[in-house]
């Protein structure tokens, strides 16, 4: 190194330090302004201790002086670094004695102690309040461990088998949850959180417990075999239950008694082993409301149900009256044989004599049972088909196990269809059924109608006064049924049903292939005030469509096209497209859109091609 580069590296190393000592001073201003925020906090908190109070005063007091004798900008570089690291130890004092757990209260224990418990705690989760909140502040591992917030308990995990939790968990938790009143549970039933419910068993007065997601077979056999014990443990205040799945039998396998339930929901309801699990959850004398869901909401076979039928029952929803049987006397005084009952149960299963002991007791008729017939409030019923025996069962229900002023509702699928004439036939045969079929007139979305009788057709001697009954207040669609050749048109009194005081709602008219569908029908249907939509499957509009009416809402008209290799599609059929008279004049002037689907004879359908309309 030469003499000339000295001064150089020297410039360089006094600079290299300045910065150091340039960067200490940024940070230390850094932490300067959050200890004088935080001295400012502490002076005008009421829960200061004075004692602390003068020892921040004191550390504040030496900062200051160091800070001070910083800014004399006549002391040397070392001796302002000496500075520096007494302000940066002045300033961690006082944020230590701030921050300690006897010095300053976390601001929630600044809260009464009920709201902490009653409104915080719920939104908090046990998980929540067990793994977090007990180990962040001395004072709150003591207030999580008070019975008292875990009032409502929320467990929830998604992952199979469910919540790991040990032996000593369940001893060092198992006094602080015993005063839980209200439990969701969305986790697999294992025993530990099973023992964790049993710990609550005398003040638990609501229990929600589902799987987070169904079961695979080949997981929920371990399940069903764990935890079974012979004990009783009685649920004295346990008046409503929600169970799903493998939850449905907890109250069997774990010899509980829930002696006041009230109000009772059972879903995915699979088998008779969850039929028997149902029945363990109605132990008290009720009266009971039963709520039943079988998966994809078909509803729960009666057929399954009726042997817990011996319990009294104020509210019974979810019955599904879709019933293998053919013969009404076999719902009015219901057997249930061993071997319908074992159906699925094998014969060397612990349930199976539990089982047999049910089905002894079932065969005697219910009211010789109870000496008295059940007085249901309410009766749900779960529709997936109209048919004689639905609309049996449903009338035999209604007579021998409704209260005098009970109600029956009915959960009708979208799929279901009320097919007019061959519901008119069924209440000839049997008129007590009116109330019934007025019922599920405003539930259902879809009715079938003839537009005319065929040659040889009458029509049921119950259509005249039950006609005017029917108002379909939900359907959305409608179907006309041809008729075939030589077809009579409809009484007046049935086309006058077809109006907008019956069918308030309807925004599609099906036409299908049309196969001799009648004008008269056709014209009332299309002049509905709030159709929107006509389908047909026919190369050209339907003749039955010619007379409808001008200045009504537009209407969006489907059709179909069968690629025979022959022909075109069009909307006019017995005139000229131009002509006057073409007798699609009326539909002509109502069309805001044509949807041509395209069918070739060996595909099934391609899709829809949309057309806009060639005249206004």
């Amino acid at each position: 190194m030469t003499t000339e580069d000295s001064p150089v590296v020297t410039l360089t190393a006094i600079r290299a330090r300045v910065a150091a000592l340039q960067e200490q001073l940024e940070e230390l201003h850094r932490k300067v302004k959050r200890v004088l925020a935080l001295k400012s906090v502490i002076e005008h908190s009421f829960q200061t201790d004075g004692s602390r109070l003068q020892d921040v005063r004191a550390h504040y007091a030496g900062l200051s002086e160091a800070l001070t004798k910083i800014a004399n900008g006549d002391r040397r570089e070392s001796e302002v670094l000496s500075l520096v690291r007494q302000a940066f130890t002045q300033c961690d004092a006082i944020s230590a004695i701030s921050w300690a757990p006897d010095f300053f209260v976390c601001p929630l224990l600044t809260l009464p102690e009920p709201c902490i418990t009653s409104y915080i705690g719920p939104f908090l989760g046990t998980q929540s309040i067990v793994g977090s909140l007990s180990r962040t502040h001395t004072s709150l591992h003591a207030l999580s461990h008070n019975p008292a917030i875990h009032t409502n308990m929320h467990l929830q995990t998604d992952e199979y088998p469910g919540i790991v939790i040990t032996k000593q968990q369940i001893a060092a938790w198992g006094t602080a949850l015993s005063k839980v009143t209200r439990a969701t549970v969305l986790c697999w039933p294992t025993s530990a959180v099973l023992e964790l419910l049993e710990r609550a068993s005398n003040v638990l007065e609501e229990l929600y417990a589902s799987e987070p997601w169904e079961t695979p077979s080949h997981l929920a056999a371990p399940l069903a075999d764990r935890g079974l014990r012979e004990d009783r443990i009685v649920f004295p205040k346990l008046i409503r239950a929600e169970v799903a799945g493998e939850w449905i039998t907890v109250a069997h396998r774990r010899n509980w008694e829930p002696t006041a339930p009230k109000d009772l929901s059972v879903r995915r309801v699979e088998s008779w082993s969850h039929v028997v699990g149902t029945g363990a959850w109605l132990a008290g004398p009720g009266p009971h409301s039963l709520t039943l869901k079988a998966r994809f909401a078909h509803g729960v076979e009666f057929d399954m149900v009726r042997n817990l039928l011996w319990t009294r029952f104020r509210r019974l929803v979810g019955v599904g009256v879709d019933l293998k049987l053919h013969r009404r006397e076999a719902i009015r005084n219901p057997p249930l044989t061993a071997d319908m009952t074992l159906a699925g149960v094998p014969y060397g299963d612990p349930r199976s004599a539990d089982i047999r002991r049910l089905s002894a007791y079932a065969k005697t008729p219910f009211q010789q049972r109870t000496g008295e017939a059940m007085q249901l409030e309410e009766l749900g019923v779960v529709v997936n088909e109209i048919h004689d025996t639905m609309l049996a069962a449903v009338q035999v229900l209604r007579s021998r196990q409704l209260a005098p002023r009970g109600k029956v509702t009915f959960d009708v699928m979208p799929s279901v269809e009320f097919h007019t004439m061959d519901i008119l036939r069924y209440l000839e045969a049997d008129p007590s059924s009116a109330d019934t079929l007025t019922e599920l007139a405003l539930c259902v979305k879809s009715v079938a109608l003839p537009s005319g009788l065929a040659q040889g057709q009458t029509v049921s001697s119950a259509a005249p006064y039950c006609l005017p009954q029917l108002v379909f207040s939900r359907a959305t669609q409608l179907e006309l049924q041809g008729c075939g050749a030589a077809s009579e048109p409809l009484p007046a009194y049935f086309l006058e049903h077809i109006c907008d005081r019956h069918f308030p709602r309807i925004t599609t008219l099906d036409l299908g292939k049309v196969e001799g569908a009648r004008e008269e029908a056709a014209r009332k249907a299309v002049d509905l005030p709030s159709l929107r939509e006509v389908r047909f499957e026919t190369n050209r509009s339907p003749l039955c469509l010619r007379g409808c009416q001008k200045g009504l809402p537009l209407v969006h008209v489907k059709g179909s096209y069968r690629a025979s290799g022959a022909g075109v599609w069009s909307l006019w059929e017995g005139g000229d497209e131009g002509a006057e008279d073409g007798h699609q004049r009326g539909l002509e002037k109502r069309i805001r859109k044509i949807t041509i689907t395209v069918r070739h004879p060996e595909e099934e359908p391609e899709g829809a091609l949309p057309v806009k309309p060639t005249r206004p």
